[in-house]
């Protein structure tokens, strides 16, 4: 089903206001779940490979709990970029999830901070073991917002590995980064970067405590 575009304008303004509509990296309440259809658990495994390959458009292939799909480019807006699946939304800032809209746990807002240079994230000018700090927000499944802070760290192995992606096989760094948040949970996401330039070309793993499992990977770049 394709969404209309005032359909598709409407989400993106929900996924790119979420932090000024709710202001919920200073506190706020919640009424209930997002009202957005929450289709993920529903989909069928699709071919997104020949999806890609057919869509001259920049995609990602996206996976919640195993169960997803194809993803377009939907707009940028400086280093963030908006996709659109087929009831869900999500950004990526530098490559690094931020934001979701439409499943059943979702990412509110997430803010980098403490490496080198805020400007710049870690990933693109680590040489050994990078330390940050990770700010999220999110809503749970059952309606209920939370805000925290984790220390991050991110290592790499020394050398490149083949990953092979929806339209191609590169040569890639995989990292672990590694989120102590300050209730003693500890959450891990696995990311591949490029060696020459430090683009995340794919991640996966638990971006916060009880989360669901997200995995996405590049199809066609956007750069």
């Amino acid at each position: 089903m394709s969404l209309s575009p005032a359909r598709l304008r409407h989400r993106l303004r929900v996924v790119g206001a979420g932090l000024a509509t709710c202001g919920v990296l200073a506190g706020c309440t919640s009424d209930g779940p997002s009202p957005l259809v929450r289709s993920f658990q529903a989909l069928l495994p699709e071919d997104t490979s020949r999806q890609a390959a057919d869509l001259p458009q920049a995609s990602i292939d996206l996976r919640v709990n195993g169960n997803g799909g194809l993803f377009v480019l939907a707009t940028r807006r400086g280093q963030s970029t908006y996709w659109q699946g087929r009831d869900a939304t999500l950004v990526l800032k530098h490559g690094y999830l931020t934001r979701t809209a439409g499943i059943d746990s979702d990412l509110i807002a997430t803010r980098v901070s403490g490496g080198a240079s805020d400007a710049t994230p870690p990933w693109q000018t680590m040489t050994g073991t990078a330390k940050y700090r990770v700010t999220r927000a999110w809503r749970s499944s059952d309606g209920a917002l939370h805000r925290q802070t984790a220390t991050a760290a991110l290592q790499c192995h020394p050398s490149p590995e083949s990953r092979r992606l929806a339209l191609q096989t590169l040569a890639l760094k995989r990292c672990t980064e590694t989120l102590h948040w300050p209730d003693a949970a500890t959450t891990r996401t696995t990311l591949w970067r490029s060696p020459a330039d430090g683009r995340i070309w794919a991640m996966a793993g638990h971006f916060w405590p009880d989360s669901p499992e997200i995995a996405w990977q590049v199809a066609r770049p956007w750069w």
